[in-house]
């Protein structure tokens, strides 16, 4: 689908484009950073602030194509995560990634900051994403039930890829004392200290307050994810052998990037639901800034603005 404001509509330093999605994608290069979203599913691809590297990584052999979820960026995982609480919904992380949305509102500051408004339906839910993007890049997810509608529990999650300098380098700080359900044994632990990844990973952390703040270093950088609306962060990397199982990913592009994800998910192994519980007529805003602190350094791939 195109978005409603057309090419012709947009200011000055924002691009739309053809794209494989079939939905069309923005491009912004302005004088405090650049920006490219494609269309279906709202998902931020690329983002560079102003003489910084790039934050994220995009798999070379990510699949464009209408109804494909995209390997990287920042997919938005809604009205579900994963396979849900239940364990049976699907698509995995919710329609809301492979679906259209419409370009709503898109502004370009005279300092040259971004501000696009992007809306769709995901399973019944109403989800609006605002991206703001300067020097740093700062996302709000909405999900809104209608009213008329009978009240339900969502899920919902910002699934951000960021490229790093290695899996084995990084170091999540910010996590000690949480609880955590280890996806790939079924454990549920407690985390001590920092978190220092090796290989493959897929963990659930839960913290007490709705929001906070996670910081992930490479040793190269450092990158700050404050967070608001959510009380789940999620750190994941498929490690060699779950990459060699991706057709969309590099036998070696696994060691490029680490996700850490804050999401808002329901029970799983540790029985604590953290899913959103929504009345008709209501909403919940999953709100996430990310500031990165380059210290000379640029993981392989990456190129400065």
């Amino acid at each position: 689908m195109a978005p409603t404001q057309r090419p012709s509509e947009l200011p000055a330093g924002l691009e739309w484009r053809p794209s494989g999605s079939g939905a069309g994608e923005l491009l912004a290069q302005t004088a405090v950073c650049a920006l490219h979203l494609d269309l279906q599913g709202a998902q931020v691809l690329s983002f560079v602030p102003a003489g910084g590297a790039e934050l994220l990584w995009l798999s070379p052999d990510a699949v464009r194509a209408p109804g494909k979820a995209v390997r990287g960026g920042i997919p938005v995982c809604a009205p579900w995560f994963a396979d849900g609480p239940d364990g049976e919904h699907s698509p995995s992380h919710g329609p809301a990634r492979t679906t259209g949305w419409e370009l709503e509102d898109a502004q370009v500051a005279e300092d040259g900051t971004v501000r696009l408004a992007l809306t769709t339906t995901a399973d019944g839910v109403d989800l609006r994403l605002e991206v703001t993007a300067a020097t740093q890049l700062h996302l709000d997810l909405t999900l809104a039930l209608p009213a008329g509608t009978a009240p339900r529990r969502v899920e919902a999650a910002l699934h951000s890829y960021f490229a790093v300098a290695g899996v084995d380098a990084c170091t999540v700080q910010g996590l000690d004392g949480a609880t955590v359900v280890d996806k790939l044994t079924g454990g549920v632990t407690e985390q001590s200290g920092d978190l220092r990844p090796t290989g493959a990973i897929d963990r659930i952390h839960r913290t007490a307050g709705p929001g906070g703040t996670v910081t992930l270093e490479d040793g190269g950088r450092s990158i700050r994810i404050e967070s608001q609306g959510g009380a789940d962060t999620v750190v994941w990397s498929p490690g060699a052998e779950g990459a060699r199982s991706m057709a969309d990913t590099p036998d070696d592009g696994w060691d490029a990037f680490l996700c850490v994800e804050s999401a808002c998910i329901g029970e799983r192994a540790d029985g604590v639901d953290h899913s959103i519980h929504l009345e008709p007529g209501g909403n919940h805003t999953l709100s996430v800034t990310y500031t990165a602190s380059d210290a000379g350094s640029v993981p392989p791939g990456a190129e400065r603005a």
